[in-house]
């Protein structure tokens, strides 16, 4: 009888994970989290997951806040959603999440009364209309701009809360 011992190693091909909301405009405005999909482990930005994980990322923002886009991989998807499955593929895969302010129409990460007559020149058909600019535009979250969304924007402006704030 002989008995031989073979050493087998798997090395489990590997891929670099790194995500995070809009740019400096928005500091500290929304969290996002990424974990491996039917998994709670939570997965850090600049963190290495095997090729072809399913990874879950999750958005959550303050009030007044929405989802503009998804850039992944370079590849922009507009959406409002905030949850977003995505298989990681590439060797190095970039996540960033578009968000804007709502009141925020020139999306400087401000509301000033800039944005206001922004709003009415919107509102007025003089300012070109653009998917932000619809969103940032319809502060009372109600899917259409009208004259309500800029009476809103003068209270928030005014500093006096609007709906269950």
């Amino acid at each position: 009888n002989v008995t031989k011992t073979i050493g087998v190693s798997v090395e489990l091909a590997q891929v670099n994970v790194n995500y995070t909301i809009n740019d400096d405009r928005f500091p500290d405005k929304g969290t996002i989290s990424a974990f491996i999909s039917d998994s709670n482990t939570l997965i850090p930005t600049g963190s290495q997951v095997a090729t072809d994980s399913n990874v879950i990322f999750r958005v959550e923002l303050p009030t007044r806040y929405v989802v503009l886009a998804w850039i992944i991989n370079g590849q922009r998807v507009e959406t409002r959603e905030q949850i977003r499955s995505v298989t990681l593929s590439q060797s190095n895969n970039t996540i960033v999440v578009e968000v804007i302010r709502r009141g925020d129409l020139n999306n400087d990460g401000q509301m000033t009364t800039t944005d206001l007559v922004q709003l009415q020149r919107l509102l007025a058909g003089i300012l070109p209309t653009s998917l932000e600019r619809e969103l940032a535009g319809d502060v009372n979250e109600s899917g259409t701009l009208t004259s309500t969304d800029l009476v809103q924007l003068m209270r928030l402006l005014a500093g006096i809360p609007i709906g269950d704030e």
